[in-house]
C-alpha cells in the first residue's frame, strides 16, 4: 500500500484556491486517477479488491489530512459556544454554571 499523504499535501499546496470545493474536486481526481492507472496494470492485473485497498488508502490519506482543519474549526466553534455560556451564567449570577464554563474553557485553550 502506497503512502499518499505527501502527493496530498503537496496537490493541495498546489491549488491556486484552497476552498473546500477545490480540495473536493482535487480529491475526486485524484480518486478518479488512481483507480484509472491501477486498472490499467497488466503485469500482473490487480484484483478489484485490491484497486479498493489502493483506493481507500487514498482516502486515508484524504481524511488525515483534513482533520487538523477540522478540529481546530471544531475547537473555536466549542469556546464561542463556552464563553456564551459563561457571560449568560455571569448575568444571571449561577456561579455553579459559571465555574464549570470557566473548566471547560481553560481546558479548550
Amino acid at each position: 500500500m502506497a503512502d499518499y499523504y505527501p502527493l496530498v499535501a503537496k496537490a493541495i499546496a498546489g491549488l491556486e484556491k484552497n476552498t473546500g470545493e477545490g480540495r473536493r474536486a482535487l480529491y475526486e481526481r485524484a480518486r478518479s486517477a488512481l483507480v484509472a492507472q491501477l486498472r490499467g496494470m497488466n503485469d500482473p492485473p490487480l484484483t478489484e479488491a485490491e484497486i479498493t485497498r489502493e483506493r481507500l488508502a487514498l482516502d486515508a490519506q484524504v481524511v488525515a489530512r483534513q482533520l487538523p482543519a477540522r478540529l481546530q474549526r471544531l475547537s473555536l466553534q466549542a469556546r464561542v459556544q463556552v464563553r456564551e455560556a459563561l457571560e449568560l451564567a455571569e448575568r444571571c449570577g449561577a456561579e455553579r454554571d459559571r465555574s464549570e464554563a470557566r473548566a471547560l474553557l481553560a481546558a479548550l485553550e
